[in-house]
């Protein structure tokens, strides 16, 4: 029997958690984080919203000493948690972790490490596997060790599938699938996993994590550089989903992907541009703005935004967008979109130089080269999906400080990453700026080949709208395209 206090801690928590859970739906983050704040004084934490860096270092040198000499593989074999106080807060937390990572990232730092302490005090119960796998997460960005990272993430997953802790399954396979493996692995690999956070999820009536999973399908799959004319679907039936849920934030998410897509696919009346009859950028920038809880997916839209206007030539515009987002990059650690802003704003910055005054060209020198390290990290880590985006940076470097035969062999081996890794867009991408490169210093005809390989490229990706850019806008472009090949480049709505 539990005691009348605990008794009253377990109801306490039960229904925090069920707060939690409406207020996240709801788009309110401050006040589910406020409620699980309140819970935790209720058992001696306290805990602010905006803790330091310091308590968040603290906790995971904690982590560090309760694992002592075991191996992460190990702790798969730890006891059950069976106090029902532990076992609440184990909820609490859980339900909270989503909130905190739009909200501060100091506090979903310490939420996780202090979740996998819990575990490592006290067993193992649903909620380590779900600790376990968010741990893997933040290791890389914020402790600079993927690869244990990954084997958390694996520790989280193996405790679902091989000690029968399902309760958060769907949310285990969403985040081990798109958020740990494209880290460390092919970022494809973790695509039967986030299909099967969905049917999980969906089956459960967990919609929270149901419609996440729709936005980071989606992801992945631009990521990938899919067809995008498969992905717009895909990004209808997330958004359908997403509105019967009635979650704003994903709705918006979603909104933003579906904007890149019809963008490149040539769909709106302006290539480079989202607005169209049924969308207005100005209008949709101001309602992200007015919502401090939308920070996640303000941040999104102006990565898609950066990438669509360098996609057009609009590098100002682009630059503009990179900015906007850098101030919001705290609300997507290990999200892909990261990756993305990365290497856009790297080869915007690149594309600025060019005409930049001494002091600008500078400043654009010195971020492009931090964005470089980044790309590189990533790629040091995980060569099949990052390697293509690193050298091309690093081929873009090369360019500006006047070194041609290092950057003439980056941009190949940058179309070779991409082509054996299966980037197509990306391929194409290496192929179009190395074509430039190449007319610059005057040589025409390899210019021409390097073009029509991004040409194929964007017409295998689906994106219409930049095949017609290269045809119709750039003099540059019709003279080395020369006759237009026979593949059709038609759209549909």
């Amino acid at each position: 029997m539990l005691s009348s206090r605990a008794g009253r801690l377990v109801d306490l928590a039960t229904v925090t958690h069920l707060q939690e859970e409406l207020f996240t739906i709801l788009g309110r983050s401050d006040r589910a984080i406020e409620v699980c704040l309140d819970y935790l004084r209720c058992i001696g934490v306290q805990w602010l919203a905006h803790p330091t860096q310091e308590e968040v270092q603290q906790e995971y040198e904690r982590l560090r000493r309760l694992i002592g000499a075991r191996s992460i593989e190990e702790l798969v074999d730890l006891p059950p948690m069976t106090d029902p106080k532990w076992r609440a807060t184990m909820d609490v937390l859980t339900a909270v972790v989503s909130s905190a990572l739009f909200t501060d990232k100091n506090l979903l730092c310490l939420v996780i490490c202090r979740m996998a302490n819990l575990s490592l005090e006290h067993g193992n119960c649903d909620g380590s596997c779900f600790a376990y796998v968010w741990l893997g997460m933040i290791l890389g960005p914020d402790f600079g060790d993927y690869r244990a990272g990954f084997r958390f993430g694996k520790l989280g997953l193996d405790l679902v599938e091989h000690r029968g802790l399902r309760r958060y399954e769907a949310r285990v396979y969403l985040i081990f699938g798109h958020r740990v493996i494209p880290w460390t692995q092919p970022i494809r690999n973790g695509r039967s996993l986030v299909r099967r956070a969905f049917d999980v999820a969906n089956k459960l009536g967990d919609l929270t994590f149901a419609a996440y999973s729709c936005d980071n399908r989606i992801t992945n799959l631009l990521a990938s550089g899919d067809p995008l004319g498969e992905v717009e679907l895909e990004a209808k039936a997330g958004l359908d989903f997403a509105r019967q849920a009635r979650f704003g934030l994903v709705i918006d998410r979603i909104t933003t992907q579906l904007r890149l897509i019809r963008a490149l696919r040539g769909l709106t009346p302006e290539f480079g541009s989202f607005n169209d009859t049924e969308f207005d950028e100005v209008r949709f920038e101001k309602h992200l703005s007015e919502e401090p809880d939308l920070a996640i997916a303000a941040c999104w839209y102006w990565i898609r935004k950066l990438q669509t206007r360098f996609f057009a030539g609009a590098y100002a515009s682009a630059m503009a967008a990179a900015l906007n987002a850098e101030r919001l990059l705290w609300t997507s650690p290990s999200f892909l979109e990261l990756a993305e802003y990365h290497l856009y704003a790297a080869l915007t910055r690149a594309a600025l130089c060019d005409s930049a005054s001494s002091p600008e060209r500078t400043k654009h020198l010195e971020a492009l080269a931090a964005h470089h390290r980044q790309l590189q990290e990533w790629a040091e880590n995980c060569p099949e999906n990052f390697a293509n985006r690193a050298t091309l940076a690093a081929a873009e470097i090369a360019r500006l400080e006047g070194r041609e035969f290092d950057a003439e062999r980056l941009y190949e081996q940058a179309v070779r990453w991409a082509r054996v890794n299966e980037f197509v867009h990306n391929e194409a991408l290496a192929n179009e700026i190395a074509a430039r490169f190449y007319a610059a210093h005057g040589f025409e005809k390899i210019a021409r080949v390097y073009l029509q390989d991004a040409r194929h490229g964007y017409l295998r990706w689906g994106a219409d709208g930049k095949v017609r850019q290269l045809e119709e806008l750039s003099s540059f472009g019709r003279n080395c395209l020369g006759e237009t090949d026979q593949h059709s480049h038609a759209h549909s709505d």
